[in-house]
């Protein structure tokens, strides 16, 4: 803050509680609430909440930890609640281009475009690596029939740029034979196998900090000789506020599965009584992303 000052630029501090401390009530707030400072200044008639503590955070951008309703803006007079709420997004866009090979191994290109709390996440997570070679050697590990031939991300650096990821890879255990039917889930990596929502009911509404986005578009080539003998049904389904909502597509040209997903959840915050239809949302999605495509060999009608 004093930075600020010295280059003749309005700054003034915002005392707020972390969200592991608690909310500051609005209407009874206590000291022994407030743990945490952060900055308020004004830029060409623009207002900022600034955090200097992570090196890794764009201005205008907190971190998740500061997320928490509201603060406290400190000035000479009685000060005002200012509203510690985003308008960034964990906010990813995933395309799959593979092809399955005679060996019914996966092969071609996986790119990322992460933003906002999507790119943090990203950028936090590969600076706790001493080099790009240890990161991808734990990203197979991680992820079992994973083989990376090629890497290459931009912006990780620039701050005020979303992550840009490519890999070229092949994956050697996401395809499944039975007999001559072969089943391929499209989701591969991106599968969600278990409900985050374990509780029966909630007393407390469901606070993500910020709203969340993930576009998933998968392309797979397969075989000559081959056919499609079954799609999941698509799904579209919406939460009460009507803007919450996933949808999952799917349609064959030629040898060329394309799927698309979309979660949108679009808001940070859901109340108790909506936790039941979150958790049914969540469910959908498990149900839905654990059914595969099938495919079956094409028969020579002279064989017939």
């Amino acid at each position: 803050m004093q930075l600020l000052l010295k280059l003749d630029i309005q700054a003034l501090p915002v005392v707020l509680s972390t969200r592991d401390n608690g909310l500051l009530h609005i209407i009874y707030p206590s000291l022994e609430k407030l743990n945490y400072v952060i900055v308020w200044t004004m830029i060409d008639d623009k207002e900022y909440l600034l955090d200097a503590t992570d090196e890794l955070l764009p201005l205008g951008m907190l971190p998740k930890r500061c997320l928490n309703e509201r603060g406290r803006l400190v000035t000479n007079q009685s000060g005002k609640w200012i509203d510690l709420k985003t308008d960034k997004k964990d906010q990813e866009t995933i395309l799959y281009d593979l092809a399955i090979d005679d060996d019914l191994n996966l092969e071609g290109n996986i790119s990322f475009a992460k933003y906002d709390y999507a790119a943090y996440d990203f950028r936090k997570n590969y600076k706790e690596y001493a080099s790009e070679e240890d990161y991808l050697t734990a990203l197979e590990t991680n992820n079992p029939g994973l083989l990376i031939k090629a890497f290459k991300v931009e912006n990780i650096d620039n701050l005020n740029e979303p992550i840009k990821e490519k890999y070229e890879i092949e994956i050697s255990n996401k395809i499944e034979k039975i007999n001559d039917m072969i089943l391929v889930n499209p989701f591969l990596f991106e599968q969600i196998e278990e409900n985050p929502f374990k509780l029966e009911n909630r007393e407390y509404p469901v606070d993500f900090a910020y709203l969340k986005t993930k576009y998933l578009i998968t392309k797979i080539t397969f075989p000559e000789g081959y056919q499609v003998e079954s799609t999941p049904q698509p799904i579209r389904a919406f939460l009460p506020d009507k803007k919450s909502n996933i949808l999952i597509n799917y349609s064959v040209i030629g040898n060329v599965i394309n799927v698309t997903y979309k979660l949108n959840l679009a808001k940070a915050q859901y109340m108790a009584d909506e936790y039941p239809l979150l958790k049914a949302l969540y469910g959908e999605i498990i149900k839905k992303q654990a059914e595969p495509i099938i495919l079956k060999p094409i028969q020579d009608e002279a064989s017939l």
